[in-house]
């Protein structure tokens, strides 16, 4: 079996574990959380500002594409190439570019310095600069220079005016290393970088330039030989808008990825990376330090519950092992002793008096009904019984009492018995002649009866008619009760035609504001026509004006229906209090039919009641005649009763109760006395109720006293 030893230091323990992993998880997971939360926004902050400033240098080189076609010269069919050359020249020192050039709108391209001409009319950027957009390609690579660069390209407007017709495009040739540039100036600790990706995964900027020139892609790569999945995947995902940041394997590193698309490209997107441990070392170093905090908090913890559960259960359990010995009935084992003075000292010093008591009241209880079973009843109870004992004390006492009464009693009883008799026969001959006298008053009373069923005859009658007439005035309410539900229906029904007419108001003002609204309009388009548009303005206003009328009257009729429905609601209210007060009438109507109808039952129960009743004076005149008979009969039975008491006198006077040793025990209950003949005799039944009914006598208090 467990000890309360074990249990309690199995259940502190387990408690005692359970917070301290609890409170160090909990502790863990937030700070794990806090700082990575923290890193992720830090992060997709990085790459949302990184992927602006790609964006607004890719602005910048839209801006120069257009102010150079704006270029009016550009444009004039007599331009020289040396013109061109000059032109093109000045932007490229001004703003770092590899070369500029136009193409026709037939899509044609001439080389001013080679005079080499090239068909770019099939071009995706060619197509949106000759409809009037600014684009930005993909990165292209030069086959002869091994370089990669991209093209910003603008419509060529005519003579430089801004949405003229379109004479060609504008094509600026970038240095791939910019984009590749710009990702480079993303820093992120001390190993974080960015990168930039095209719509298809391809890298098109990043710190390591060969990676550009490469033209590597981890989506194509992964469904290639099937390595760096965690990256392809997220990379997919991020493409797609569905995920901005998510972690990857790269080897046994983990690192953080974050993305951000660029504005303004065609699916370009912003990456930065960055090693999770350069970020999370502390946090680590944290949680290492809240777990060992934790496991020492636990040790320290299970040697002090220890500790305590020792202290605390040890009085229980010998407390336990005593009260095991007393079920068994074991009241001389000794109690162990404690020092402790809390409530384990009290449990066992309790214990202790409570065995020393029982013991006491048992041998005191022993000693009593010893005393009873061997005929004395004089003893007396000097023990003082404590608590819930004390019962048991008042319960000896109460059946010494009771004893000493019962006998005293019975002789007493025995006398009454005697006296009794002679009473009872005197009492017999006067009951006879009552009975006589009797018999005199019940004539009398019948012809009192016989008049009260004449009237009550009379009555019955009565409660039938008002019964009828009852049922005739409830069924005439009951018929306006219908009435007045069909006046109610009807009213609803005007009800719902007044709210059909608001609705077909609602209807003439929607098409009034709308005639409002198209008169206001025509007279804005008769503003702009000018004079020729006079008398179409004079039209829209009068429209105008019969729109308003038409407002106007659609409000004052919603403005009648709005008051005829309250009206209607106010009927319809009032007709609902008359039908309510129509219901209570036939409910009360039919509560007084019931009324009436008991009535008439109870009258034709009171005539047959006093039909009985006069059955009922012949039945008593003939028992009074029976009574005087019977009297005779007991008094003849008293003189009988005279002799029973005188024998149960000579059966008591064998008993003695005080000052004297009972020899006879409590089972001497049937006393045989032996006559002179040596015939034996048994009390009788009659006197055994006798002796029971004054043994309950002396148990009450009234009849309680001290010892005989």
């Amino acid at each position: 079996m467990n000890s309360i030893r074990k249990k309690m230091y199995i259940s502190v323990t387990t408690i005692i574990l359970a917070v301290v992993i609890m409170i160090g998880s909990v502790a863990s997971y937030l700070c794990y959380n806090a700082t990575f939360n923290s890193l992720e926004q830090t992060m997709q902050e990085v790459a949302k500002k990184s992927a602006e400033v790609v964006s607004k240098e890719l602005n910048t080189y839209k801006t120069i594409a257009e102010e150079v076609g704006l270029i009016s010269r550009l444009s004039a069919s007599d331009i020289t190439s040396e013109e061109k050359d000059k032109i093109f020249e000045q932007r490229i020192q001004m703003h770092n570019l590899k070369r500029i050039n136009t193409a026709t709108k037939d899509g044609l391209v001439v080389s001013t310095k080679t005079g080499t001409s090239e068909v770019i009319k099939h071009l995706d950027y060619f197509e949106a600069s000759i409809n009037g957009d600014v684009f930005v390609t993909d990165p292209l690579f030069d086959g002869e220079t091994f370089e990669m660069y991209y093209i910003v390209s603008a419509p060529l407007w005519k003579d430089g005016i801004y949405g003229s017709s379109i004479e060609g495009i504008v094509m600026l040739e970038i240095d791939g290393k910019v984009i590749s540039d710009i990702a480079s100036g993303v820093v992120v600790g001390e190993k974080g970088f960015g990168s930039i990706i095209d719509d298809e995964g391809y890298i098109i900027g990043h710190p390591d330039y060969s990676k550009v020139l490469g033209m590597e892609n981890a989506i194509l790569k992964y469904e290639a030989d099937g390595s760096g999945e965690d990256l392809a995947m997220l990379e997919k995902d991020m493409l797609s808008g569905s995920l901005n940041f998510g972690t990857y394997k790269n080897g046994r590193e983990k690192n953080l990825l974050s993305y951000a698309p660029i504005e303004g490209t065609e699916g370009w997107g912003m990456l930065v990376v960055t090693p999770q441990k350069e970020y999370m070392n502390s946090t680590y170093f944290s949680i290492i330090v809240t777990v060992a905090l934790a496991v020492l908090s636990i040790v320290i913890s299970v040697v002090v519950v220890f500790k305590i559960s020792d202290k605390i259960t040890s009085p229980i359990i010998a407390c336990a092992n005593r009260l095991k010995l007393l079920s068994e009935g074991d009241l001389h084992t000794e109690v162990p002793k404690t020092k402790s003075k809390d409530e384990t000292g009290v449990l066992l010093n309790s214990l202790e008096i409570t065995i020393n008591e029982i013991n006491d009241i048992i041998n005191d209880i022993s000693y009593h009904l010893g005393t009873i079973a061997g005929g004395d009843l004089t003893r007396h109870i000097e023990k003082n019984y404590v608590g819930d004992f004390e019962p048991i004390e008042q319960s000896l006492i109460k059946i010494l009492q009771s004893l000493n009464y019962i006998f005293k009693g019975i002789g007493e009883s025995t006398e009454q018995v005697a006296s009794g008799a002679q009473q009872v026969a005197a009492g017999a001959q006067v009951l006879t002649e009552g009975a006589t006298e009797q018999a005199g008053s019940i004539e009398e009373l019948a012809a009192t009866i016989n008049e009260i069923y004449e009237r009550t005859i009379a009555n019955n009658e009565n409660a039938q008619n008002g019964k009828k007439i009852s049922e005739e005035a409830s069924m005439e309410v009951q018929n306006g009760t219908e009435h007045m539900n069909h006046m109610i229906e009807a009213m609803s029904d005007i009800s719902e035609s007044s709210a059909q007419i608001g609705r077909i108001i609602k209807a003439i003002e929607d098409i009034a504001f709308q005639t409002n609204i198209l008169a206001l309009n025509a007279a804005v388009e008769a503003a702009r026509a000018g004079s020729a548009g006079k008398g179409f303005a004079v039209v829209a206003e009068e429209v105008r004006n019969l729109a308003s009328k038409s407002a106007e009257a659609a409000g004052d009729t919603t403005q009648l229906i709005e008051n005829s429905m309250k009206t209607i609601k106010r009927g319809t209210d009032i007709a609902d209090v008359t039908l309510k007060a129509f219901n209570s009438i036939v409910e009360k109507a039919n509560i007084t039919v019931s009324v009436v109808e008991g009535i008439a039952e109870a009258s034709k129960q009171q005539a047959m009641a006093a039909s009985q009743i006069n059955s009922g004076i012949d039945q008593i005149s003939s028992v009074v005649q029976t009574n005087s008979a019977t009297a005779e009969e007991s008094a003849a039975a008293s003189e009988e009763l005279s002799s029973q008491a005188v024998c149960l006198r000579d059966i008591l006077s064998k008993i003695t109760v005080k000052h004297s040793s009972v020899k006879e025990t409590a089972e001497n209950k049937c006393c045989e006395i032996d006559d002179e003949d040596n015939d034996t005799y048994e009390v009788s039944e009659a006197d055994e109720a006798e002796v029971d009914e004054i043994k309950e006598n002396s148990q009450k208090p009234e009849n309680a006293g001290g010892n005989l």
